[in-house]
């Protein structure tokens, strides 16, 4: 989330060619930006903001839907942003949340964001992106090159981290 706040600072700030009036600009555009996830996404996307000093904001997301995240939600929720002045910045996007599994639909975000090129967008498949290993289950990352960033544990599912650390112990 800092290497996409440090994007999205130096992508707006692109016009100043005066390094102090770019610096300041800078330090004006940070307590703009609005970190995004929605309400599905693991609590790391807030501590992440607060770290970065930036906002937070959550998109609601709806039981019909399966719990995912919608361009149409999407939609509103930067255009909200643009009216309160806020700069989006980052999106976390999930393939498994760990509440309830969820599955944003990345074909609905891509399109959204290509209105909105300076946000980066982060994958997390903490929870199920080791079941991406099964081809059954890899046409969920066809829009994966649209993105910037994706995280995977293979310990939640896999158990690699544990079982390393038990064989090690055992020699």
């Amino acid at each position: 989330m800092v290497a996409a706040r440090e994007r999205a600072l130096s992508r707006h700030t692109l016009k100043y060619a005066d390094g102090k009036v770019r610096e300041d600009a800078k330090d004006a555009l940070r307590g703009r930006l609005v970190a995004l996830g929605s309400e599905q996404a693991h609590s790391s996307t807030q501590k992440g903001a607060i770290i970065a000093g930036t906002k937070m904001r959550t998109l609601p997301v709806l039981r019909e839907d399966a719990y995912a995240i919608r361009g149409s939600t999407l939609r509103l929720t930067l255009q909200q942003c643009r009216d309160e002045n806020l700069v989006p910045y980052y999106l976390t996007v999930s393939l498994g949340t760990t509440g309830t599994c969820a599955i944003d639909n990345f074909e609905e975000i891509v399109d959204v964001l290509r209105e909105w090129p300076d946000v980066w967008v982060h994958v997390d498949a903490a929870y199920a992106g080791s079941a991406l290993c099964c081809p059954e289950f890899q046409h969920h990352t066809k829009c994966f090159p649209s993105f910037d960033s994706f995280d995977f544990n293979m310990h939640k599912w896999m158990l690699t981290n544990f079982d390393l650390r038990y064989a090690m112990r055992q020699y």
